[in-house]
């Protein structure tokens, strides 16, 4: 971080920069117990490398906000990302070239923002696409080589990944309902609640 902090004293380097490299960084700390360690590293990142401009204040207000809710999913902040630049209305190929990721890297980004539902999938695909795909699937965990050989048409196994992931969300909103129906069931029972 100090050779990074020079860099960014001499202009070398924009704060962006250093926060990219940093959030690399945590994103591999994140899978140890290192919660105390990352908050005092973010503690010294704004004291090594101060905002210099007002317009830099300003957007590390809205830059603050999006890390709240980055932190507060379950969604990794690579993928994070990704959603912000689909938000502004770039496509695959574009978010790849910004990105400097693979594309089939974005592809696996928007399965996961579709599963946690995050990005729907309509805005991905096209409805022919999808009502092509989704009868196939019999559940959210058949293999996408499975689902694949039951269709007909030309289909990637991305596009097919991505209609999963819609229907593993489904799946766990109807799971999420049954339990809660299940619960309001059992408490109307046990207060003779007339059913």
């Amino acid at each position: 971080m100090k050779e990074e902090q020079g860099l960014y004293c001499e202009e070398q380097i924009s704060r962006e920069k250093v926060v990219e490299h940093i959030e690399g960084w945590m994103a591999y700390a994140k899978h140890a117990n290192t919660y105390a360690y990352r908050r005092e590293l973010l503690k010294r990142f704004n004291k090594l490398f101060p905002i210099r401009h007002t317009s830099q204040i300003i957007h590390s207000k809205k830059m603050r906000n999006f890390y709240r809710k980055v932190y507060a999913s379950k969604v990794e902040f690579t993928v994070q990302k990704t959603l912000l630049l689909v938000k502004k209305g770039l496509g695959i190929t574009e978010i790849a070239k910004e990105r400097e990721i693979k594309e089939g890297t974005v592809w696996k980004h928007f399965s996961n923002l579709i599963e946690h539902g995050q990005l729907a999938v309509w805005k991905i695909l096209s409805r022919k696409k999808i009502l092509i795909i989704l009868p196939h699937i019999k559940n959210g965990e058949e293999s996408l080589s499975k689902i694949k050989e039951r269709i007909s048409f030309h289909v990637s196994f991305d596009e097919v990944e991505c209609v999963r992931a819609h229907v593993r969300l489904k799946e766990k909103i109807a799971e999420k309902n049954k339990k809660k129906n299940k619960q309001l069931y059992s408490f109307a029972r046990s207060s003779n609640f007339p059913l």
